[in-house]
């Protein structure tokens, strides 16, 4: 390859430009366009590994919302399940106490009824000894 001739820049002057610069050049370019590729796949693999954590932190809030949805849903479960209970045991009392007073009352009932036969019978063995008593009279 022939020379090239170049000037600087800065000063005007001109040099000829070697093949070994030239490579020397194109390695040095080379390699900085290998770093800004390198550095530009790293930004865009870091920036997704930044997404996937943030996505893996949200799926790990989720999970935790999840897990604290089932601990009170779990618990609001039992307490429903003993409330179930203490409102059967309730039930059981009451009508334990509206058959105690149930069995009451017939008892009174009962026992009001047979004062009362029992009333209507004397009354009668009165009556009857009023009439005995009325007949044995008449009959002296």
């Amino acid at each position: 390859m022939d020379d090239l001739i170049i000037s600087c820049p800065f000063c005007s002057k001109e040099f000829p430009l070697s093949s070994g610069v030239v490579d020397h050049l194109r390695k040095d370019i080379s390699e900085e366009i290998e770093k800004e590729i390198a550095d530009q796949i790293r930004k865009e693999n870091e920036e997704k590994v930044d997404e996937l954590i943030e996505q893996l932190q949200k799926k790990s809030e989720q999970i935790d919302d999840f897990k604290k949805i089932e601990k009170d849903l779990r618990i609001k479960n039992q307490e429903l399940s003993e409330k179930e209970k203490d409102i059967e045991l309730v039930i059981l009392r009451r009508l334990d106490e509206e058959k105690v007073k149930i069995e009451e009352s017939v008892i009174r009932k009962i026992t009001e009824e047979h004062r009362f036969k029992d009333k209507e019978k004397d009354k009668q063995i009165d009556d009857y000894k009023k009439t005995l008593e009325e007949l044995n009279s008449k009959l002296e």
